[in-house]
């Protein structure tokens, strides 16, 4: 193997290692300790972030992390 195919390797497992497995809605609902419908419902409402594939609703745990923390932020604002 050359250098630029090596590099290109070490790049793409990179990426690869990288990658953040996506949550079913179950796995969600469990993370988020709500509802599997009410999750589904939030997500087609666009209430919280999710990934359409077909027919299948999907989620990031980062994302579903970023969205508790801002809303709990937002929240408490709100009473203050």
């Amino acid at each position: 193997m050359n250098t630029d195919t090596m590099a290109l390797q070490a790049s793409y497992n990179d990426r690869f290692n990288s990658f953040e497995p996506l949550l079913s809605t179950s796995e969600a609902a469990v993370l988020l300790n709500l509802h599997p419908v009410t999750l589904l419902r939030w997500a087609r409402e666009g209430k919280l972030p999710h990934l359409r594939l077909g027919r299948k609703v999907m989620f990031r745990a980062s994302e579903l992390d970023a969205w508790c923390t801002a809303g709990y932020a937002i929240q408490k604002q709100r009473v203050n």
